[in-house]
This record gives C-alpha cells, sequence and structure tokens, in this order.
C-alpha cells in the first residue's frame, strides 16, 4: 500500500494500520522485523527513490519544486532537505541539463520580460521569433500571447 499512497502528503502509521486490518503498534513491531526500519524510515526511502527517478529521467525529467508534490511533500523546501538527508546532496545536482529546445523558450521568456512595454522591442523579438525553427508551434504561440499581452501594457 505505501507503494501505491507515498504520494499522499498526510500518509501515516494509522492509515496504513487501518487499511490492513492491524493496530499501528503491531504494524510497527512489523515493519521493524521484516526490513529492519520503521514506519517513517520505509515511506523516506520509497519517497527518496522515487525522487531520484523522476529527477534524473531521460525524458522529460521534472522540477525540484513538482516532484516535490509528486512524492508527497507540500513545498520542495521539504523535498530539498529530505533528499540531501537522505542522499547526502541536492536533488538538483540528479538534474539533466534542460534540452536545447527549452533554454531558448527561456531566453525568448525573458526577452520579451525585458522589453516590457516597449512596442519597438518586442516587435523585433516577434520578429525573430517567427523566424526561429528551432520553437515548437505550441511555445510559438505561448511566446506570441506573451508579447501580444506585454505589447498592450498589460
Amino acid at each position: 500500500m505505501i507503494r501505491s499512497e507515498y504520494r499522499d502528503p498526510d500518509l501515516g502509521l494509522a492509515d496504513v494500520a487501518a487499511a490492513v486490518a492491524i493496530s499501528p503498534r503491531q504494524l510497527q513491531r512489523v515493519f521493524r522485523e521484516e526490513s529492519g526500519e520503521d514506519f517513517r524510515g520505509y515511506l523516506l526511502r520509497v519517497r527518496m527513490e522515487k525522487a531520484a527517478e523522476l529527477l534524473s529521467r531521460d525524458r522529460n525529467p521534472l522540477p525540484v519544486h513538482v516532484t516535490a508534490r509528486r512524492v508527497g511533500y507540500g513545498q520542495a523546501s521539504g523535498l530539498r532537505q529530505a533528499f540531501l538527508r537522505f542522499h547526502g546532496y541536492n536533488p538538483s545536482m540528479i538534474q539533466r541539463e534542460p534540452p536545447d529546445y527549452l533554454r531558448d523558450v527561456d531566453y525568448y521568456l525573458q526577452r520579451i520580460e525585458d522589453s516590457r512595454d516597449r512596442p519597438v522591442e518586442l516587435a523585433a523579438i516577434s520578429e525573430a521569433l517567427s523566424s526561429d525553427r528551432l520553437i515548437s508551434g505550441d511555445a510559438r504561440k505561448f511566446l506570441a500571447s506573451r508579447i501580444a499581452q506585454y505589447g498592450r501594457g498589460a
């Protein structure tokens, strides 16, 4: 049950004990006898293994703040602290570099943000964006909407 419910930030010993119809005390004893660790240690290990998997996967690695919510932490800082205690290094150390197209989108977003309320510069960015073939159609639409939003003074 823990391996399927670890995402729940409120998952506790009492919840698991109720699900398997034994007392929390008895469940804790079984954990120690069978695995050599207590419930909290086991839950932490499951969460940290999954976090490492999500952060380091080849396709679509997740950022720390998204991973935190996916493994039962409300805040990225909670995951960072637990990850550092468990693995001995920060979660950002295992993340891969973002693909080039994401860096390109970030580059355009930064340029747009810096050119806010300057229509001439926004027009130049729009022109550059229209000829940039590395940007996907969806990303191009998103960036164009941001340019339009800032061009209106929003």
